[in-house]
């Protein structure tokens, strides 16, 4: 991950804000982390999470919504970027099993295996469509139960002309290196690979994917 001397370390953007972090959502308004404790209630929600269920957070980041799985028994694991980042989730995560990883190449072997859910909250948006499906695929086929389910809050948007709408609205605030969901069509490339979409719209600028295998 860790570039040579003059390389640039991908990481480094994590790096300056993952102590900021937690104050940047606190009490968000407006694009992009408008609604964001809601968003992540509405994971929870929707993993049907319980005590003693086996959960990877993939971006656990400052641990946010691995706190609250956390907080309801569930074991958790998770995997982030950013060294910086996974320093500020490991006070909230006693016992969890963290680790720095890239979540689009291979994984460490402590996560070798396969779990009850798989999470991910405001990470993903840094993949294209493609990459989010093939990330997707591969998780669906390699880490989860037969009965499990992905469930993911991001910035998203029920359709792309939406998208391109809020594009509009935002303006300069946007960032046109990312790339936010359009439900729409990331409905249609999952299905290509045998994955079956549920969202729900949670604020203006955000949503919940609950993925499940057809």
């Amino acid at each position: 991950m860790m570039g040579g001397a003059g390389d640039i370390n991908p990481a480094e953007p994590f790096e300056r804000i993952a102590a900021k972090y937690d104050a940047l959502v606190a009490s968000p308004t407006g694009f992009p982390y408008e609604g964001y404790n809601e968003v992540l209630d509405q994971v929870v929600r929707r993993a049907e999470a319980n005590a003693g269920m086996t959960i990877l957070d993939m971006g656990v980041g400052t641990g946010n919504l691995a706190q609250r799985l956390h907080t309801l028994g569930c074991k958790i694991w998770g995997i982030d970027f950013s060294p910086a980042m996974l320093r500020e989730a490991e006070p909230k995560l006693p016992g969890a099993v963290l680790l720095q990883a890239d979540i689009a190449g291979e994984w460490p072997s402590a996560v070798q295996r396969r779990f009850d859910r798989v999470v991910s909250s405001y990470a993903l948006h840094h993949f294209d469509l493609r990459a989010k499906r093939d990330l997707l695929q591969r998780v669906a086929g390699r880490f989860l139960e037969q009965d499990g389910r992905i469930v993911v809050a991001d910035i998203s948007f029920p359709t792309v002309i939406a998208r391109q709408e809020a594009r509009e609205r935002v303006g300069a605030s946007w960032d046109d290196d990312e790339h936010y969901w359009a439900v729409d069509e990331t409905t249609d490339a999952l299905a290509e690979v045998g994955l079956r979409v549920d969202y729900s719209q949670v604020s203006a600028y955000s949503g919940v994917f609950s993925i499940e295998r057809t």
